[in-house]
């Protein structure tokens, strides 16, 4: 605890200290040419900016060399290496246990997506996926709609017409409208009950 106080301490003595050294003059403005690319068999002046396999290199003296040759370029950005094996996240759609699934391979769960962070993650949520988008919550219920227009008048179903007796069972079957016969009412449980509570 105290070392670190003591650093603080010192570094904003120093900073005190470089703000009080008075600023020194205003330099020339810096000028950076277009970057065109090398062309051989021509003169590049000093000053001048190519292109060159990738990189970027400034002329310090006229020259018709190439770059990089040291006593006639600068390189001002050196060109990367060449990528291998990339890979790019891969839009999967639902999981499903029956597929492989490779390292950034991103599938939809109950609504939330995730990325794989390996090769053959296996199920989906483990330590091996990592959630990128969660499910939200259900919003709020809205106001009710406008009460929509009634609709068209159903036809009426079809009545009862006539019945159809058969006193040897006690059955009255109704007969409808449109020909067909409804269910037959059993009569006899009823003149049953009639006679027994009249006592017979």
């Amino acid at each position: 605890m105290l070392i670190a106080d003591t650093d603080r301490r010192t570094a904003e003595q120093i900073d005190v200290k470089i703000k009080q050294i008075p600023a020194g003059p205003v330099g020339p403005e810096g000028h950076l040419r277009p970057v065109k690319p090398f062309m051989s068999d021509t003169v590049h002046y000093k000053g001048d900016c190519v292109s060159y396999a990738g990189a970027c290199y400034q002329a310090v003296r006229d020259t018709a060399r190439q770059p990089a040759h040291a006593d006639d370029w600068i390189c001002l950005a050196a060109a990367g290496r060449d990528g291998a094996d990339a890979r790019w996240p891969r839009v999967c759609g639902t999981f499903s246990t029956s597929r492989n699934y490779e390292q950034f391979d991103i599938v939809v769960l109950n609504g939330s997506a995730f990325i794989a962070r390996c090769d053959d993650p296996g199920i989906c949520p483990s330590d091996k996926w990592q959630m990128i988008c969660a499910h939200g919550k259900p919003g709020m219920k809205g106001p009710p709609g406008e009460r929509g227009e009634s609709g068209p008048r159903g036809e009426p179903g079809p009545s009862i017409v006539d019945w159809k007796l058969d006193p040897t069972v006690y059955m009255a079957t109704p007969i409808l409208s449109d020909g067909s016969e409804a269910q037959a009412l059993q009569l006899r449980p009823f003149f049953e009950q009639f006679h027994d509570e009249c006592g017979g």
